[in-house]
Formats: C-alpha cells, structure tokens, sequence
C-alpha cells in the first residue's frame, strides 16, 4: 500500500461526499477530530486516510493506514456493532507498526458510515447484507491485495467476515474475536455519555473502555441511532445463516472467544482460544487479558501472512493518562 493510493483514498472519499451534496445529519463523513486529553496510542495512526466505499445503498466509511516499507500482508479489520474505526486505534498501530497494511471497515450506522433513513431503517427484510456487499467491494475494488489478506472480524463483525468468506472472498486467513453468536446486551441500549464499555462490562480497562465514548463527545456524528425493534431478530437470523455455512469455510481461521461464550462459527479449519475471564470487546481488555488475544493474532499472522512478530506491545499499553 502507496502512499499515493494513500492519496487516491482520500480524494475517493471526497468526490463521493461532493457527488451527495450537502451532508444531512445521517450521511457518511471521513474525518473526525482527537478528543482533548487523549493519550497519544489511541490517536490515529502515523499517515491514516479515509474514504468512502459505495455498494449503491449507504456509504461506508473506511480507514487505513500502511507502514513505511512495503507490506506483504493487508489486515481488513471489522468492528462491533457500537464500535467506529477510532475503536481500534490502538491495535491498528500496533499491527501497522509489525509491518501490516491496516484497513477498518464500518457497518451500515457505525462511524461516519450513512445511517439509514428513517424509511427504510429496518434491518429486517435486507439484513446484514449490505455490510457483507461492503466488504466484498472494499477487497475487490479498494484494497486490491497484492499478497495475502486477513480478515479480522469482532463481535457482529466476526459474522460480516465469515459470511464475506461463506459467499466468495478468498483470504488467506481469517480471525474472528469476540461473542458473535449473541449481541452484547450494551449495543442494545441508544448512546449514552455515561455508560462507555467499561461500564457495560464489555472491558475490565477504564482507560481502553472510555476510547469511543470520548471520540463520540467530541465528535456528535459518531453516535449512533437506537437499534430499530427488529435489529435483534434480524441479527439472530444472519447468525443462523452465517453459522450453518460455517462449516464450509476453507481458509485457515482463529476464533478467539471470552470464556463462557457460545461457539456458534466453526469449520474444519478452524483453531478456537479462550480467553480467560475477558468481557466481550477483546481489543479493549486490560493488559492480563488483551495481551494473550494479542499474541494469539501475532502467531496466526506469522502463519498465514509471513510477517515478522509484532513488537512487545507492553510499552505502549504503558503509555498515555486520563481521557
């Protein structure tokens, strides 16, 4: 990754915008201001851009960042329901900093993603299925990989990377973290200044658990809408689709679970790893925790991304103060 296609992302994103005219309050957006006070790890990292990628439904936002010498390996990473790309910071630097290539794509109503409108909010009759068309155009139209690409789903987007995989893409592996098989009671709830996901118990850290509420403070866009009453059967449904076609999946996968959480996505090539008393949001854990997750990635990408390691993140868990 270039660069200059650094670049090409960045004026994507910006005739997109200048092709939908002025933005109402539920239209994607491709850039967002650090909150006052944030330590330096969770900012972004050295030389991100965003863009915008169109399916002809909404626009989805996303972001990437490439380290200085070339890449061998391309990382497409996809957040949780409630999260946004700035979620993930932190862990895109430091796979960015082990020589990755790191892409974040956003759901449909995360992030700057466009939000539905409110006609056609419901996620009833189409699903998930515009997320999965999201991903399959960031790889075959955006990203482009030149050599391997990973898939690193989490949560919700653990189900929109195996079903990325169960209807054509082609990785050459494919991580999937977190408690996709059932919805974290907090993603239910409408945004709330208060309850960050260290106090919904998503996290054990205080300082990694407060991140998206601080980004969403400062920047009003990034809040979500209330999930819609039928968001949960909707997700129940591409669950059971989703893991039904579980089983057929060729590439070579890490799940890495909570403890206690329920396997519903698997295959024959397939490596499951607990991790011990962890909330949902593994990329958000505190150290004790987040550490085995971290090194678990770090193996699975030597294998399959012949990368080298990447570097004792433990100084960089150590650094920064208050939100």
């Amino acid at each position: 990754m270039s660069r200059r296609r650094l670049a090409a992302a960045a004026a994507t994103a910006a005739a997109l915008l200048a092709a939908c005219g002025a933005r109402d309050p539920g239209g994607a957006f491709v850039d967002s201001r650090p909150p006052p006070g944030l330590a330096e790890r969770f900012h972004p990292p050295e030389g991100w851009a965003w863009g915008l990628v169109s399916t002809g439904g909404p626009l989805h936002r996303y972001g990437v960042a490439a380290p200085a010498a070339v890449a061998g390996a391309d990382i497409l990473v996809l957040p949780d329901e409630g999260e946004t790309a700035e979620t993930w910071f932190e862990t895109i630097r430091e796979l960015g900093g082990a020589g990755y290539t790191v892409w974040v794509l956003e759901a449909v109503g995360q992030g700057g993603s466009e939000r539905l409108k409110t006609a056609d909010r419901k996620r009833g009759d189409a699903g998930f299925a515009d997320d999965v068309a999201a991903a399959q155009a960031m790889i075959g139209q955006v990203i482009r990989p030149r050599g391997p690409l990973i898939l690193l789903g989490e949560g919700t987007g653990a189900l929109i990377a195996a079903r990325t995989v169960e209807t054509g893409a082609h990785p050459a592996g494919l991580i999937l973290s977190g408690s996709p098989c059932a919805p974290d009671v907090g993603l239910l709830r409408a945004w709330s200044a208060a309850a960050d996901d260290a106090a919904l118990g998503r996290t054990h850290d205080a300082w990694r658990g407060a991140v998206t509420n601080a980004w969403r403070r400062a920047n009003p866009d990034l809040r979500p809408r209330p999930p819609t009453p039928d968001w949960r059967p909707a997700r129940e449904k591409f669950v059971a689709e989703t893991a039904a076609a579980s089983k057929a999946i060729a590439a070579p996968t890490l799940i890495l679970a909570p403890e206690g959480a329920p396997a519903c996505l698997a295959s024959a090539h397939a490596e499951r790893r607990v991790v011990a008393e962890a909330g949902p949001a593994l990329e958000l854990e505190d150290d004790r925790r987040r550490e085995g997750w971290l090194a678990a990635i770090e193996v699975f990408l030597k294998q399959v991304g012949r990368r080298p390691a990447i570097p004792q993140a433990t100084s960089l868990f150590k650094q920064g103060g208050p939100l």
